[in-house]
Formats: structure tokens, C-alpha cells, sequence
């Protein structure tokens, strides 16, 4: 009897182990090598991540653990500033100018101060992921993932824009002093 009981016991845990691992994410990417998957989305090239194709089963009732779990919001993009148009100095003042470099550099600041928060966030859900090992975890790390990456690239798109108004101001003979 304690032999039929210990192989029960055996079996159930294998049964269990099986089945933890079928719900592990995976994803797919493909590139001049060829098709590749991977169930460790750090393990995805950063150039391919946008293009990474989530190859995870849907399930209605881990959506709703993973929401209850995270209070992730995404946060409404800022419209994107008029392109470039050719004015001179002379007819844009000090307020222009100095308008134009708070802006971004308020939205930068306010996007660096965020990062921070969401670093410790993911931190947090990372560690929480490898001790349960659930899926719901594991979909909240995603999220937080995504979300740092989206502000990672946006922190260096208005990089560039900073570094081109510089160059903006500096062909329109702009002082030194305005673009603080």
C-alpha cells in the first residue's frame, strides 16, 4: 500500500511538472540565420524584440491573474512636435526658443525619473517570478519589459530631437543662454 501511494505521489509530481512547463511562453524571431525560439525573451536580439512573435496559448483566466497582479497603465503618448520648419532667429524670440528646449527636456526628465521606479518594479516582479515560477508573474514581467523598453527608445528619439534643435539653433544663430 505505501509503495502504490509513494508511485501515485511520483506520477502526480510528474504530471505537475509537464504541465508547469507547457504554459512557459515562447517566442518566435526570425533573421538572416534563419528562424529561431526561444522560451527567454533576454535571450531575443534587441533589434528583433519589436518583431519577436509571442507563440504563448491564450488563456482568458491567466489575463485576468496577470491584471489583477500588475497595475501597469500605459501611459498616453505626447503628441509629437511640429516638424522642423526652416525659421530664423529673427523671427522666433527668446520665449520660442527656450519653449521648444523645456519641452523636451521636461518630457526627458519626467521619462528618467519614471524609468527608475519601473526598473525597481521589474526588479521586483522578476524576483517574485523566480520563486513561483507561475505564468501570471511571468506575464507581468513581460509587461513591465515592454513598457521600459518603449521608454528607453523614446529617452534616445528625444535625445536625437535635442541634439537636432541644438544644431537648429545653432544655424539660426540662437544665444547660448535661450537654449538652456
Amino acid at each position: 500500500m505505501k509503495i502504490k501511494g509513494f508511485w501515485l505521489l511520483v506520477i502526480g509530481l510528474q504530471v505537475g511538472a509537464l504541465e508547469s512547463t507547457s504554459l512557459a511562453a515562447m517566442y518566435k524571431w526570425e533573421d538572416s540565420n534563419g528562424v529561431h525560439f526561444s522560451d527567454n525573451p533576454a535571450s531575443i536580439p534587441g533589434k528583433y524584440r519589436k518583431k519577436a512573435i509571442n507563440l504563448e496559448p491564450k488563456e482568458s483566466n491567466a489575463t485576468t491573474d496577470a491584471n489583477r497582479d500588475v497595475a501597469v497603465t500605459p501611459e498616453p503618448k505626447q503628441s509629437q512636435p511640429p516638424p522642423a520648419q526652416e525659421l530664423k532667429s529673427a523671427d522666433n524670440g527668446r520665449d520660442y526658443w527656450v519653449q521648444r528646449f523645456t519641452t523636451i527636456r521636461s518630457e526627458l526628465k519626467g521619462l528618467k525619473e519614471g524609468l527608475k521606479g519601473k526598473k525597481e518594479r521589474m526588479n521586483e516582479f522578476r524576483r517574485k517570478w523566480l520563486v513561483t515560477q507561475r505564468r501570471a508573474e511571468r506575464q507581468s514581467l513581460n509587461l513591465i519589459e515592454d513598457e521600459i523598453n518603449r521608454d528607453e527608445e523614446r529617452i534616445t528619439e528625444l535625445e536625437r530631437q535635442l541634439e537636432a534643435l541644438d544644431a537648429e539653433a545653432a544655424r539660426n544663430s540662437v544665444p547660448f543662454e535661450w537654449r538652456q
